[in-house]
């Protein structure tokens, strides 16, 4: 009996697009409240279905919730829409090097102006 090779490698997929009754989910209301609410949320921004297949892409509702809520500030023209992880290091300062690396550094770089001095 022969078998065919299977896959040790499991994927786990995250669909993009999602139904309206996952949209409501994420909002946190029932599918009928957001059914009731669909064109005020439109009028609001809210992003709308895509025709074809009448699902909602997940990064475009979350931006949406994200500028609603003021989580993340929009982006500006020529930015990329940035995570709320993603803010946080954007606008982190630099890093001070320890002590003990300048000290190292300082040496080292002494110690090559010595050598280049004889």
């Amino acid at each position: 009996m022969s078998s065919s090779p299977r896959s040790d490698i499991m994927w786990t997929m995250t669909p993009r697009m999602v139904s309206m009754k996952k949209i409501a989910r994420r909002l946190g209301v029932t599918p009928s409240v957001f059914a009731e609410k669909r064109a005020e949320l439109e009028a609001a921004g809210f992003p709308k279905p895509e025709p074809i297949l009448q699902t909602y892409l997940l990064e475009a509702v979350d931006r949406w919730i994200d500028r609603r809520t003021g989580y993340v500030k929009p982006a500006g023209p020529g930015e990329g829409y940035q995570r709320p992880g993603d803010r946080r290091r954007a606008n982190s300062k630099p890093r001070m090097e320890s002590r003990r690396s300048v000290t190292i550094k300082n040496a080292l770089t002494a110690s090559g102006e010595r050598r280049r001095r004889r």
